[in-house]
């Protein structure tokens, strides 16, 4: 047993060239027109391959969050395990959806209630200051100490 499949040993490379041969003599188009085109499909090719062997690699998790979670395909809830449960007056509730509009505005598309939410929260954990004035304007500093 020779370790080939049937069939291949009765290849005839020699035929392969006749019919070469004859198939570039009866084209019409001239062969200085086809080394032209064929040249420059290679360097295209060429220059491709090089674009794409210096592309550094690319690591998601230096990726934005939300990339990560869309390239994942992930849903919005996905890594988050926590639930806070968040008890808030009238107007705070109704002013989300003008709050989610405006976001939107300003992102330029679309906003997931969830990631606006956690956003909100973690902008305020970055920024105590702006929640302490917030929270001085309701009256803070007449409660009980």
């Amino acid at each position: 047993m020779t370790g080939l499949k049937k069939g291949t040993g009765s290849l005839d490379f020699d035929s392969d060239e006749d019919d070469a041969e004859d198939d570039t003599s009866s084209e019409s188009t001239p062969a200085s027109e086809d080394d032209d085109e064929s040249s420059l499909q290679e360097e295209d090719t060429s220059s491709t391959r090089e674009t794409t062997s210096q592309a550094p690699d690319l690591d998601v998790n230096d990726l934005p969050y939300l990339v990560q979670r869309q390239m994942r395909g992930a849903s919005v809830n996905a890594d988050r395990t926590n639930q806070l449960l968040l008890e808030v007056r009238p107007f705070v509730k109704a002013d989300e959806d003008t709050f989610l509009a405006d976001l939107q505005d300003l992102i330029d598309g679309p906003v997931y209630k969830g990631d606006a939410r956690e956003a909100a929260l973690v902008v305020a954990q970055e920024h105590p200051e702006l929640v302490a004035e917030k929270l001085t304007e309701w009256g803070i500093e007449y409660l009980d100490k």
